[in-house]
């Protein structure tokens, strides 16, 4: 960093949080994970182990996120911070935006922004008393009981903060400058004052600032003005965001044997603070509780800012019992991450062939219709070289989804809606083409967008 109190591209940026125990119980230790929503900020460690903390007693963390060249003023980064120590998952988020949009009058005009600058006795650019660089912005030169007026509109897509540092020397208490926010005086300054920065709250949507320096009926002292100068206006993009988070990697049942129940959870945290929502969609084969109640496989959540969902995952082995290998997608208004897919695996404790599939078979994909992806299920009896294919509806082909060996059992793939290139592909009919020894079938799904 260079020190200048802003996030600048090229960055490295190092943030220190403390985390207190407040509680009852000394905390034994846990994990804290980062996840950043932008591409442009990669975080040098993305998990640490936390060390215990006893009652009353806090410890520093720091967070090390590098900024890329390629980001842009404006730009909004938000992290998000996911602790899980003991019983406790507490989630938070950290904002970086990027860069400044501010007027420090070097262009030695009002044409860098849309100021309105239309009273009588309008304010100049000046040199001679500045704060930094070579100009500052001089109130005009008006008599008593009158004032000059400096105003600009802007649109906030989010609350935000304006500072800017100012100078007034007038009669104390009778001639000052003026700020205010959509009309609402927030601060007025009198007397002789030096340079002093000033920092004030801004509400979304489209605010006016505006700087009137205004004289009574009577008596002028000092210089009879006031300066502005090094305004910083509020970030413009939008800093709600929501971002999906899940500590677990895998599901994985092992040793399972036919009759008994198994569970595992599953973990849904909404990092940040805008709301988030989405479906959880888990293999038919399973059963879902969320609270200790049913519910469906395609789960449809919302979550708050902060909030987690726990789901439980259970399992009431068939007989005979058989493999299964699966996915959970998990998908989500996170614009950075709309979906999440995890492997979820069931592994038979025999050694014999009761987990192999009678036959080899292409089953058919869910959903179907489709958006943005679905999942293709096939089964193979053998092992030996499978190869599956998307075609559109003219028989060209789209991608090659896998196009190698695979041992025998259950599998699944996923399709993103992509060609080989990365593409998105457009709305329409395709055909899923599975080809293995001795077996080739084709089927249709279709994407709608």
């Amino acid at each position: 960093s260079n020190d200048n109190g802003f996030f600048e591209p090229g960055e490295t940026v190092t943030i220190q949080m403390k985390l207190s125990n407040d509680g009852h119980l000394p905390v034994q230790g846990g994990s804290l994970y980062v996840v950043s929503n932008h591409p442009g900020a990669t975080i040098a460690t993305s998990e640490i182990d936390l060390p215990s903390i006893n009652i009353g007693s806090h410890i520093y963390v720091t967070v090390i996120a590098f900024l890329d060249e390629s980001l842009e003023t404006g730009d909004v980064i938000t992290l998000g911070i996911a602790i899980n120590a003991d019983s406790q998952l507490i989630n938070h988020s950290i904002t970086i935006p990027i860069g400044f949009i501010g007027d420090g009058f070097e262009t030695g005009n009002f044409n860098s922004h849309p100021w309105m600058n239309n009273s009588p006795a309008p304010w100049t650019i000046q040199s001679a008393t500045v704060h930094s660089g070579s100009y500052a912005a001089k109130a005009g030169a008006i008599g008593n009981s009158s004032s000059t007026e400096l105003s600009i509109t802007l649109e906030n897509e989010s609350a935000g903060t304006i500072s800017f540092w100012r100078k007034v020397s007038s009669e104390a208490g009778y001639d000052k400058l003026k700020f205010l926010v959509n009309d609402n005086e927030l601060a007025t300054w009198s007397g002789n004052m030096d340079w002093a920065q000033e920092e004030f709250p801004v509400p979304p949507g489209i605010v006016t600032f505006k700087w009137i320096y205004q004289k009574d009926y009577s008596v002028s002292s000092g210089s009879d003005t006031a300066w502005i100068d090094d305004i910083i206006f509020p970030i413009s993009s939008n800093t709600d965001a929501a971002i999906l988070y899940t500590p677990i990697t895998e599901v994985n049942f092992e040793n399972v044997s036919a009759g008994n129940t198994y569970s595992q959870d599953l973990i849904v945290s909404n990092l940040v603070n805008s709301n988030m929502s989405g479906m959880v969609s888990i293999p038919q084969e399973f059963s879902v509780l969320l609270s200790n109640e049913q519910v469906s496989n395609d789960y449809v959540y919302s979550l708050e800012a902060g909030e987690n969902a726990i789901f439980s995952i259970v399992y009431q082995a068939p007989s005979p019992v058989v493999n299964i290998d699966s996915v959970i997608l998990i998908s989500s208004n996170d614009a950075s991450n709309p979906a999440i897919m995890l492997p979820i695996r069931v592994n038979v404790v025999s050694n014999d062939n009761t987990g192999i599939p009678a036959v080899t078979k292409l089953e058919g994909n869910f959903p179907n219709p489709f958006n943005p992806t679905t999942t293709i299920r096939f089964a193979t009896h053998k092992p030996g070289s499978v190869r599956l294919s998307i075609f559109n509806i003219k028989g060209q082909l789209v991608r090659k989804l896998v196009d190698k060996d695979l041992p025998a059992g259950n599998h699944a793939i996923i399709w993103d809606g992509k060609d080989q290139y990365n593409r998105s592909v457009s709305s329409g009919i395709y055909l899923y083409r599975m080809e293995a020894p001795g077996y080739t079938q084709s089927l249709k799904m279709m994407l709608m967008k």
